[in-house]
Order: structure tokens, then sequence, then C-alpha cells
């Protein structure tokens, strides 16, 4: 149940001018992904990924300006992301800056149901 109403909620915002969804292709192949959502004047970018045969192209640095792009032709001011280690040379090489760090879980010591 709690499923489904996430996948029913993914397909609404994708049809919501907030959200945007990319898809990168290599070749016609697909090897990258990146999202924009827009909220409050903010743009969050979300699911950055390039598939490892290809990284280190520069298409992680085009899917986050994709990103980055919507979100500027959604009034957005700022944008916000999440990055691991591995992708903060993509993100200093645009010009982006650490502004701080957020705490991860461990939950793989509780049992979920």
């Amino acid at each position: 149940m709690v499923i489904q109403l996430v996948l029913s909620s993914f397909k609404a915002n994708l049809k919501n001018s907030r959200f945007q969804l990319f898809l990168g292709r290599f070749d016609g192949r697909p090897v990258a992904t990146a999202l924009a959502l827009s909220e409050n004047e903010t743009c969050g970018v979300y699911l950055v990924s390039t598939h490892p045969d290809y990284q280190g192209q520069g298409i992680g640095r085009d899917m986050t300006l994709a990103a980055m792009t919507a979100g500027r032709k959604m009034k957005c001011e700022k944008a916000v992301l999440q990055a691991k280690a591995s992708g903060h040379g993509v993100y200093q090489k645009i010009g982006l800056q650490n502004c701080g760090e957020i705490v991860v879980f461990d939950i793989s010591k509780y049992q979920l149901s």
C-alpha cells in the first residue's frame, strides 16, 4: 500500500511543472539521471548519477547543470544537493561550495517491517 502511494505520488509529480526528471544518453544509451524539484525559490537537485562505464567524461556535470538550469527557469534563486565524496569534485569544478554536512543514520541494525 505505501509503495503504491509513493508511486502514485511520483507519477503525479511528473506532470507537475516544479518537478523535472532528466535522462542522459550517450550514443543513444541511457547512462545518467538527474532530477530538479522547485520549492520556495530553491531548486533541489537529486538523483544525479552516471553509469560507472561513463564516469569521468563530464556527464555528471552536464546532468547537474541541466537540473540547475531547469531550476533557474522555474524562478529558483538557490540550488541544494547532497553529494557522496565521489561527487564533490564534480560540484566544486562547476563552482558550487560546500555549505554544510548532513547526518546520515545507519539503519542496518533496525528491524524494519
